[in-house]
């Protein structure tokens, strides 16, 4: 349990990645994404569809540890609009006896509107501040202190010790709240290196979490001043294709390797980071200096494979999505930015 303020009040870091609110005997949770295996599965990614009734399990025996006498869900509980019609009986029968012995609030996400970020908003100035008013949805925002820094995450694999089996980080061209907000294009890619800064900090929070036989994507601001602002943790993989980009930076099979972690205790693959790898989303509304093929062209040996990306991410990552590597750092970023150039 790690103890910490926040806007007042003590709350605490206990496992299972949820909070601890003393003084009103509440835990605190988010990002449970029910039904997101069966979401996949309608997708054409066929995934055990288990998670909504695993997930429970885990919420219960948090509740049964803890004895709350409330429960706070923070957004993005289900992982779609359609989430909770799918919900299997055994799972809605679950659900309704925990949220029935306790108070029980959900709070709405991201992901009850469309893809990360929607309808979130950076006020700079009144003009802001009054589109705000006039475009939000109708219900209540939080409102958070502007951090001026660069968004980079942790991101990995534990065992079922806690004990973490690779790391990787994620930097980004853009934030992913203006490109939604903008329409705008975006290129991300993992770095070979993670400074000593942001490996404490991501460290300290899985252990804080007692994150599990878990993926985890923590995100954080990296500051000017050399600080480590943290962001948002999800005790999940991250999104979009960046599973795969595991896959290519490392030379190994994550499926695999997760696998072996829950079947037999042991992740085998080598683990270093010979090259950086990187994700270049194109959208087909932006006119683009090189064709399709052109950026096929430009991107040459570093290559790993392209897709058309389904329509509910396509705000965020873009209409068509590129995975790029090499062990030159500054020549994949070149590339990326070429792919990219406007007419």
């Amino acid at each position: 349990m790690v103890r910490f303020s926040f806007a007042g009040y003590e709350v605490a870091a206990i496992g299972g990645g949820a909070l601890w609110w003393p003084a009103r005997r509440a835990l605190i949770v988010a990002d449970l994404h029910f039904e997101k295996g069966s979401w996949f599965a309608r997708h054409g990614q066929f995934l055990p569809p288990y998670d909504s009734l695993a997930t429970l399990a885990d919420l219960g025996a948090l509740v049964s540890a803890w004895q709350p006498r409330e429960l706070w869900c923070l957004g993005d509980s289900f992982h779609d609009a359609q989430g909770c019609a799918r919900l299997p009986a055994a799972a809605q029968a679950t659900l309704r006896a925990l949220t029935g012995a306790m108070r029980w609030t959900w709070v709405t996400g991201n992901h009850d509107i469309g893809v990360g970020a929607a309808k979130t908003y950076k006020i700079h100035d009144p003009f802001e501040f009054e589109h705000y008013l006039r475009d939000k949805l109708p219900c209540e925002y939080i409102l958070e202190e502007f951090i001026s820094g660069e968004i980079v995450t942790f991101d990995g694999l534990t065992d079922k010790d806690g004990r973490i089996l690779f790391t990787s980080s994620l930097r980004y061209s853009a934030g992913v709240m203006d490109v939604v907000n903008q329409d705008g294009d975006i290129y991300y890619y993992s770095a070979r290196n993670i400074s000593p800064a942001l490996e404490a900090a991501g460290r300290a929070a899985v252990s804080a979490f007692q994150v599990c036989e878990r993926f985890f994507h923590l995100e954080f601001f990296e500051c000017s001043d050399g600080r480590i602002v943290a962001l948002e943790a999800n005790i999940r993989p991250p999104g979009g294709l960046t599973v795969d980009m595991f896959n290519f930076a490392f030379d190994f099979d994550v499926y695999r390797e997760w696998a072996n972690v829950f079947v037999t205790g042991k992740f085998s693959a080598p683990v270093t980071r010979k090259y950086a790898v990187g994700y270049v989303g194109r959208k087909h509304h932006l006119s683009y200096k090189l064709s399709h093929e052109q950026a096929l062209e430009c991107a040459g040996g570093m290559l790993c494979h392209h897709e058309g990306i389904m329509g509910v991410f396509a705000k965020a990552i873009g209409n068509y999505g590129y995975i790029l590597r090499s062990s030159d750092e500054a020549a994949l970023i070149e590339c990326a930015e070429a792919m990219l150039e406007k007419r």
